[in-house]
């Protein structure tokens, strides 16, 4: 059995306030401390391998998110950025 997280409740999120429809929410499995987890998600838009040199501090900016639970920036491209979050902060801190 693993428990599935659900980050809409998470981080007090309307689920339909998204631009994804229903049948693509997907369950990812992470493993954080040990612990298998599924993580609800509304979409994947696919999978990247980040080396540790590439992520940055997340700047200070209003995101919707504590600052806390944010792990770090990478730029994908010159267009896109990917926020990071620190799965272990965001999923057993109050």
């Amino acid at each position: 059995i693993v428990p599935v997280v659900d980050l809409h409740s998470r981080f007090e999120i309307e689920e339909d306030s998204g631009d994804f429809e229903a049948d693509e929410q997907r369950t990812i499995t992470v493993e954080v401390n040990d612990m298998l987890l599924g993580i609800q998600v509304d979409h994947i838009e696919g999978i990247v391998w980040l080396e540790e040199d590439s992520i940055t501090p997340a700047p200070d900016v209003e995101s919707g998110l504590r600052q806390d639970y944010l792990r770090g920036v990478c730029a994908r491209d010159e267009d896109h950025l990917l926020i990071l979050l620190d799965l272990e902060k965001t999923l057993f801190t109050q």
